[in-house]
């Protein structure tokens, strides 16, 4: 009788050791295929695989990381932080697991969420430079500046050639007005790569707020020659020649932003204006600050128009007095309310109607014009006694 109880015993344990052996061999099979289908882009056969897996080792890490994966692909990302979410709780630092809930969550532009996933990765690896960097980048898009420069330091730490990081941190410290810290970075990335473009440009950058525009030029110039003639080194080089005074050279580069850059025609015609105007180039310069105000929604309305006042008051004085008399409307400004006065005065010769605008301009805080002004008064009421 003891022998057949230990027969039955030994019979059983040995058919649940074939059965979960042959089970064992049925999911990693089906896993196997399940990679294959991953392999050639087949995210859904595959999911329809790892299905048949979960239910045979419904707990698989490996099956469970599979399934998530491509129900991430396939953009199911609710359902791909579940599969996540069950390998977290088998172990909380597991890094790939915790990156693609992060990453769920930034595709749904739920920022806040992917930072506070993203903030766990440190956790699991507090050395590896690129989860300091997800979160740097993340807190830029949440627009946390000064999170994000604390976690690009760190990722800085770890990796100082990562020029992505070199030039967000730049960036930040350039809108903070830390520019010799901004060079001191992008000095020590360009030691290294010399000709990289992207540290070029934040370089060129650096030198233009430090004022060395010679320097920003040759910065920009190497960029050029390498090929790269983006919109926003065209633009920042043009302001150099500007500064430069290379009014020719300033047109050259402008000009066909016109075209290339259609978002900011009002402030590239106001700089094509400027590089007229130094050339003595009036009917090109008046033509260039009416094709900014024709564009213009800017503070610098009032600059277009009282320029073209300037440039047409010999030539088209109807087109000047219609200029002074829209920055007026638009900006009250005191020059064109003085010489509307003055022309009321020397040309209409209707003296009740410049009075008013002479005493009109005495009320603005504006004193370039105040004696001659204060002057014409004093002269009309010395010939009202006599």
């Amino acid at each position: 009788m003891k022998t057949m109880k230990l027969f039955l015993i030994v019979f059983f344990c040995a058919a649940a050791h074939c059965c979960l052996f042959s089970q064992l061999s049925d999911t990693l099979r089906l896993l196997k295929n399940a990679k294959t289908f991953t392999q050639h882009f087949q995210y859904t056969q595959a999911a329809t695989t790892l299905d048949s897996c979960r239910r045979l080792m419904p707990y698989d890490a490996d099956v469970l990381a599979q399934s998530g994966f491509c129900q991430y692909q396939l953009g199911k990302y609710s359902s791909a932080r579940n599969f996540y979410a069950k390998i977290i709780l088998q172990d909380s630092l597991n890094a790939n697991a915790i990156y693609y809930v992060a990453n769920t969550y930034e595709k749904e532009n739920l920022i806040e969420q992917a930072r506070t996933w993203f903030a766990k990765l440190p956790l699991a690896d507090s050395t590896n430079s690129y989860y300091y960097r997800l979160n740097a980048f993340a807190a830029l898009k949440a627009e946390q500046k000064t999170s994000a420069e604390q976690y690009f330091r760190l990722a800085l730490r770890h990796n100082p050639n990562d020029v992505g990081c070199v030039n967000e941190l730049c960036n930040i410290l350039l809108d903070s007005n830390f520019v010799a810290a901004a060079d001191s970075f992008a000095a020590a990335s360009l030691a290294q790569d010399s000709l990289n473009t992207k540290l070029l440009y934040t370089k060129s950058r650096i030198q233009f707020r430090q004022e060395k525009y010679t320097e920003s030029t040759e910065s920009l110039e190497k960029i050029l020659l390498q090929g790269d003639s983006a919109i926003h080194v065209r633009r920042l080089l043009g302001l150099c020649y500007l500064q430069t005074k290379r009014w020719s050279d300033a047109i050259r580069c402008f000009e066909p932003l016109l075209k290339i850059d259609p978002t900011r025609t009002e402030n590239t015609h106001f700089y094509l204006a400027q590089s007229y105007e130094a050339l003595k180039d009036t009917a090109a310069s008046l033509q260039q600050y009416q094709a900014a105000l024709n564009d213009g929604i800017s503070d610098k309305v009032s600059v277009y128009l009282k320029k073209i006042a300037v440039f047409s008051a010999l030539q088209n004085p109807e087109l000047a007095l219609k200029a002074h008399r829209i920055c007026l409307d638009l900006t009250g400004d005191a020059e064109s309310l003085f010489r509307l006065a003055q022309n009321a005065d020397l040309i209409e010769k209707d003296r009740k109607k410049a009075r008013q605008l002479y005493v009109k301009y005495l009320g603005t805080p504006d004193s370039a014009f105040r004696a001659f002004t204060e002057n014409r008064l004093k002269e009309w009421s010395s010939d009202a006694k006599k």
